[in-house]
């Protein structure tokens, strides 16, 4: 099983996103937040084997942002890899969430297929998804 954590602001998104990386059975929700602040917060309260390996992370969040919050959690959890997941496909915001550690970026729209398949590519590979879209 692969352990995801899911932060975004929006109640629905979250759902909706969790709703459909459950239908694949090798994807495990550990971890749901709704801004960086909670999503540190519930971090810091789990056990090493219970932490996400992959967090799916919007930019756009009150609280702390996904930017800042990618940057603070890959200090303190180096082992864990992000995904942006927005509507955006801003080169800016891409550019700054790569550099805050951000291993991929996908677009909400994406199926839950899609979205699975490239998470668990990520996790065997190592290969960082980027949807086509935002590449060219």
């Amino acid at each position: 099983m692969i352990r995801i954590g899911i932060v975004d602001d929006k109640k629905n998104n979250r759902i909706i996103l969790s709703d459909k990386l459950r239908r694949n059975s090798l994807l495990e929700i550990k971890l749901e937040a709704a801004n960086g602040e909670q999503f540190l917060e519930k971090m810091a309260s789990l056990r090493f084997e219970e932490r996400p390996e992959i967090v799916l992370m919007d930019l756009e969040m009150p609280v702390m942002d996904g930017i800042v919050t990618i940057a603070t959690g890959s200090s303190l959890y180096p082992g864990i890899r992000y995904v942006v997941l927005t509507i955006f496909d801003d080169d800016d915001r891409i550019f700054n969430a790569i550099k805050a550690g951000a291993c991929g970026y996908l677009l909400k729209e994406e199926s839950g297929e899609i979205i699975a398949d490239r998470l668990i590519n990520l996790w065997k590979n190592g290969a960082g998804p980027i949807s086509p879209s935002i590449a060219y």
